[in-house]
C-alpha cells in the first residue's frame, strides 16, 4: 500500500498523520542582503512509502501492528516498486528531517537580483520556479522530507514517486518481484 501526503494529513491519529505535512516556509538569501521567502506545499503529486529506521516494540505498539517487515535491500525495493507504478517522474529517497519549525533557509553565493527572477508572463510577480532554480535542489528536496521533532521517536524513511498528476488517495499495487528485498520481523 502506498499512500499519500493528502492521506497524512487526514488521519486523526497524531502518530499515523501530520496536519502540516508538506508545507515550509522557503528563505533564499542573496549575498546583497536581499531575500524572498514563500509559504510552499509539496507532496500532492507523490505517492509515498514510510518506514523506520530502526526496529522497536514500542513503535510496533504505537502503530498498532503485530509484526512489521524489514527491506533488505532498499534501492532495488524502489526500482521494482517504481516499475508497478504509472507514469512516474522521479523517485526520491532519504531520511526525514526533524526540525521545531519547518523553515529551510537557503545562501545563494550571489546577489538576488528581483529582476531575473520576475515571471515571464506575469512581470509584477516573481517566477517560484526561477526562484527555486536560484537556490538550488537542497530547497525543492528538503521540502518533502521536513518533520516537526514530536515525530522524531519514529525515524522516519521516506520513498516518493513523483506523477504527472495529483495523488489524492493510496494505491494498493501488486508488485511480488518487492518482495525478494524484504523479511518478515514477527
Amino acid at each position: 500500500m502506498l499512500s499519500s501526503f493528502k492521506n497524512y494529513k487526514a488521519y486523526e491519529d497524531n502518530q499515523l498523520g501530520d496536519k502540516t505535512e508538506g508545507h515550509s516556509m522557503n528563505i533564499v538569501n542573496g549575498a546583497n542582503d536581499k531575500m524572498i521567502g514563500t509559504y510552499t506545499m509539496v507532496g500532492q503529486n507523490e505517492f509515498c512509502f514510510c518506514t523506520s529506521t530502526i526496529l522497536d516494540d514500542e513503535l510496533k505498539k504505537t502503530f498498532k501492528r503485530d509484526s512489521v517487515f524489514r527491506i533488505i535491500d532498499p534501492l532495488n525495493f524502489m526500482i521494482e516498486i517504481t516499475r508497478s507504478l504509472p507514469r512516474v517522474q522521479s523517485v526520491l529517497f532519504g531520511n526525514c528531517l526533524y526540525v521545531n519549525e519547518k523553515i529551510i533557509s537557503t545562501k545563494i553565493p550571489k546577489n538576488l537580483d528581483i529582476e531575473e527572477l520576475k515571471d515571464d508572463k506575469e512581470t509584477d510577480k516573481i517566477s517560484f520556479q526561477k526562484m527555486i532554480q536560484a537556490a538550488g535542489p537542497s530547497l525543492t528536496r528538503h521540502r518533502f522530507f521536513l518533520k516537526h521533532t514530536d515525530y522524531q521517536p519514529q525515524s522516519e524513511y521516506r520513498m516518493l514517486w513523483s506523477t504527472d498528476r495529483k495523488v489524492e488517495d493510496g494505491l494498493v499495487i501488486h508488485c511480488p518481484e518487492a518482495r525478494q528485498f524484504c523479511e518478515e520481523i514477527k
